[in-house]
């Protein structure tokens, strides 16, 4: 998924190059057109941003809940776009990627777990972490001139990272079974982003940008068929700003 982004957000840039020439006036620059007192936000863009994020992970333990991990972390990547002006409506979409050092520790005591004839029991710490995520989003918004007010809503994904310990026994059929460690796992999350944000455009093809997104993080089952199977649900806060650059 990673390289799938990457690939999308190079994609992104290259195809939206070839609708520059479809603009309103191909002979105005980014920005301030020639003979135009008002900005002109159409146009394709590049830039890079950083943000907080924080999210809770609900993880499911077999029938008990783990518990909810509150994790937080700082945020960077790179974001590509294009917007399209008509009077003071700008549409457009967006597409970014991002590296998280977020994580969370969460410990509980298993007692009466089933899996397959043993019975689990022990204590065990749940440590989560979000590597990276990304968003590909439409964008419809406002222009006050050199000001764009707007609200955003597309697809989002992540690589979230799960980390199961112990000890933990299994009893049953007269035997004891030790986990001392369930191991390390990582899938790659996806669902929905949606957010609003404004962009300040401070001179001619430059804007700075500050945005808040929620992302929500459809259900997804960590550590597969083993006594340590894991289902989680992510509801995670994006706040960042950034720099756009208009070619």
């Amino acid at each position: 998924m990673l390289k799938f982004a990457a690939v999308l957000l190079a994609s992104l840039s290259a195809s939206v190059a070839t609708m520059a020439a479809d603009l309103p006036n191909g002979n105005a620059s980014p920005g301030l057109m020639r003979g135009d007192s008002s900005y002109n936000w159409s146009g394709i863009y590049a830039g890079a941003s950083v943000g907080r994020v924080g999210y809770d992970l609900s993880a499911e333990f077999a029938d008990p809940v783990f518990g909810t991990s509150q994790a937080k972390g700082f945020t960077g990547g790179l974001q590509a776009g294009f917007n399209k002006q008509s009077g003071g409506f700008v549409f457009g979409m967006e597409a970014d990627l991002n590296l998280s050092n977020s994580r969370a520790d969460n410990r509980r005591t298993v007692s009466g777990k089933k899996y397959d004839y043993l019975t689990m029991s022990g204590s065990g710490n749940l440590e989560s972490g979000l590597a990276n995520l990304g968003t590909v989003r439409v964008r419809v918004g406002y222009a006050m001139d050199n000001i764009l007010l707007y609200g955003t809503a597309g697809y989002a994904f992540g690589r979230q990272r799960l980390e199961m310990s112990g000890p933990i026994t299994g009893a049953g059929g007269g035997t004891t079974v030790t986990a001392a460690q369930a191991g390390t796992t990582s899938n790659t999350m996806s669902g929905w982003a949606m957010g609003a944000g404004v962009e300040y455009a401070f001179a001619k093809g430059i804007s700075l940008k500050a945005e808040y997104l929620r992302l929500h993080f459809t259900p997804s089952t960590f550590f597969g068929d083993t006594w340590a199977a894991t289902e989680t649900t992510s509801n995670l806060t994006l706040i960042r700003s950034g720099l756009n650059f208009r070619i």
